[in-house]
């Protein structure tokens, strides 16, 4: 039991490792650069696809980002399965 504490605690502190961050991002970018070889007649329609694929790949990373600390923050995962799973199996 001791050790289980141990290993949720560790897990706790523990990120995702650079080499995610840095694909991430450099994906993202080598994406928005390809994005101007396309070729539209309209500046304006591509502009919008650019722009949507930049919120799309900024929501991305703020998802990444959200789920790198998944047991702090606003966006983290709560007792309460914890304890409800604790409670049915004290019950037995």
């Amino acid at each position: 039991m001791i050790e289980s504490r141990r290993e949720r605690l560790a897990s706790v502190s523990t990120r995702l490792p650079p080499v995610v961050w840095s694909v991430v991002i450099g994906g993202s970018v080598l994406n928005l650069s390809l994005m101007w070889l396309f070729v539209v007649e309209h500046k304006r329609l591509h502009d919008l696809l650019t722009a949507i694929l930049a919120c799309l790949l900024g929501l991305l990373v703020f998802l990444l980002a959200v789920m790198d600390f998944p047991f702090r923050g606003e966006f983290s995962v709560g007792p309460d399965s914890f304890e409800l799973v604790y409670d049915q199996l004290m019950k037995q």
